[in-house]
């Protein structure tokens, strides 16, 4: 009736300026995520909202978000902070106006103009070797041999107009700089990515890394040592993740200041038995990220300090070796063509897939292999290159172009709400409220910004 549409809450959560999360489960058949996904959306003008997943069906018992309610109404910080990430890039006065102006492109102004396109990225790690052995800085015979089969793989890239994105960890970096051959800042000049490879999983124990002071200090030596090689900081990182509070490795005061997150999707696998299906960056929240299966990294959380960039979309596979695997490419082709399939209008849609240096071969015949399937599989990709269906990008520029978008909506979405407070009369609210989604709100002119 009338009367039940006045006093139902989800009918004013446009207006509401309170604070809102949404408890929502992933098994839900009676309200399914996309309904949780357009009542999130509407709750534009709310100081602050989350949208947190659980996984299970329609009953929810008390004890699966009792903790989230006590956490949210013991929290005195500040909401509705704006994540300083948005105040690394610059868009057009105009972007967020849903029109893509003559001043504007997809990568000055995505949430106009992006369109429907992938963009790729090829994520390549460089691993600190675990155990004893030789290490990079140990033989200069042993690195120059191994940076020259880096230099042909992305020669191999540049052939197709495609680009590597390249995670380091120190070792390799510093004997860059001892035997002053310098292939990361050649290969960076030369339009790849370089980023950091920070391996704590394989050195926690070994090295007795417990605390988080302990874990940043690891990674902000080899941040150290990649930067040096560089001559400039590295702002993307590939692992590390093994924190208390992951927002300590992003971009906030005396924080390390890296920008954009990859490499989760074989751990949370691991750890799930789950494909982290997701083809859109979000802003990780400052959550523990020890035990991956838990969830709660995977919120978007407006006033985060890093972007995770997700890949591998809807695998089970995560790494290409194709030294011994003629068929090493399949796994790889099937989940680029999901992402093809799947991806959204509108939205910044990425999608990567990742190797090691050391599985593009040892000697000399096995490396020439791997090299030609590199070639086949590139050379394979080209129509959808051609035709900018799908687009090579390095981490950063990937990370650069979705914050633009980000900020693109998020200043739409205050003008919108502005525009509502200003032609309605504003219902009453209380200071805060924690819901769980009871029944499907509006729809939104824009997918949601859960990834």
């Amino acid at each position: 009736s009338a009367k039940l549409g006045e006093i139902e809450p989800l009918n004013h959560l446009p207006d509401y300026k309170g604070r809102i999360h949404f408890h929502c489960g992933t098994e839900d058949k009676l309200l399914p995520p996309p309904s949780c996904e357009m009542a999130y959306e509407s709750a534009v003008s709310a100081a602050e909202r989350k949208l947190i997943w659980h996984d299970i069906g329609h009953a929810m018992p008390l004890e699966e978000y009792f903790d989230h309610v006590i956490a949210f109404f013991e929290d005195l910080e500040e909401v509705g902070a704006v994540s300083k990430l948005l105040e690394l890039v610059e868009i057009p006065s105009g972007c967020g106006d849903g029109v893509c102006g003559a001043d504007e492109d997809w990568r000055s102004c995505p949430y106009d103009c992006i369109g429907r396109r992938l963009l790729v990225g090829f994520q390549l790690h460089i691993e600190e070797l675990a155990g004893p052995g030789i290490y990079y800085n140990e033989s200069e015979a042993l690195f120059l041999e191994r940076a020259e089969v880096l230099e042909r793989l992305a020669s191999i890239f540049e052939k197709y107009g495609a680009k590597l994105s390249i995670q380091t960890e120190k070792h390799f970096a510093d004997a860059d700089i001892r035997f002053g051959r310098y292939i990361l800042r050649e290969l960076k000049e030369r339009g790849h990515g370089i980023g950091v490879q920070s391996h704590l999983g394989h050195h926690i124990r070994e090295l007795g890394l417990e605390t988080d002071e302990e874990k940043l200090a690891y990674t902000r030596a080899v941040k150290e040592v990649v930067a040096e090689a560089l001559g400039e900081e590295p702002t993307n990182i590939g692992g590390g993740f093994e924190m208390e509070n992951i927002g300590l490795l992003g971009v906030c005061d005396g924080c390390l200041g890296f920008i954009s997150m990859t490499a989760l999707e074989k751990p949370y696998h691991r750890a799930t038995g789950k494909s982290l299906s997701r083809l859109h960056p979000w802003i990780l929240p400052p959550v523990q990220m020890i035990n991956l299966g838990t969830g709660e990294w995977l919120n978007h959380d407006e006033g985060g300090s890093i972007v995770y960039i997700p890949g591998w979309y809807k695998s089970s596979v995560f790494e290409i070796d194709c030294r011994k695997n003629p068929r090493c490419f399949d796994p790889v082709n099937a989940s680029l063509q999901e992402a093809l399939k799947d991806m959204v209008e509108g939205m910044v849609n990425t999608w990567y897939a990742s190797s090691h240096l050391y599985q593009c071969g040892k000697d000399e015949a096995e490396v020439d292999a791997v090299m030609e399937a590199y070639d086949r599989w590139l050379s394979s990709l080209k129509p959808l290159i051609d035709k900018g269906e799908i687009v090579f990008l390095t981490f950063d520029e990937i990370a650069e172009i979705y914050l633009r978008w980000e900020k693109a909506r998020q200043l739409s979405e205050s003008a919108g709400a502005e525009a509502k407070a200003s032609s309605s009369v504003e219902p009453p609210s209380c200071p805060c409220l924690s819901a769980l989604l009871l029944g499907e709100a509006r729809s939104p002119s824009r997918p949601s910004p859960r990834p």
